[in-house]
C-alpha cells in the first residue's frame, strides 16, 4: 500500500538544501500570508459543497 524508498546517505544531500530554503514561518500564518489563508479557506468551503453529493460523501465514508 505504501512505498518508502530506500534513500542513502549520499543522496540525502537535496532534499536537506530544499528544506534549507523553506520559510520558518509565515507560510500558513494568517498575519503573514493573508492570500494563502483566504485560499485554504475557499477550498474548504469547496469540500463541503462537494460532500453535499451522496456519490462523493459515500466514496470518503468507504475510504475511512
Amino acid at each position: 500500500m505504501i512505498k518508502i524508498p530506500d534513500t542513502q546517505m549520499d543522496e540525502i544531500e537535496p532534499f536537506v538544501e530544499s528544506l534549507r530554503s523553506v520559510p520558518k514561518t509565515g507560510l500558513h500564518n494568517p498575519f503573514k500570508n493573508k492570500e494563502r489563508y483566504l485560499m485554504l479557506s475557499e477550498v474548504n468551503r469547496k469540500m463541503v459543497e462537494v460532500m453535499h453529493d451522496p456519490e462523493v460523501f459515500n466514496f470518503f465514508v468507504k475510504g475511512i
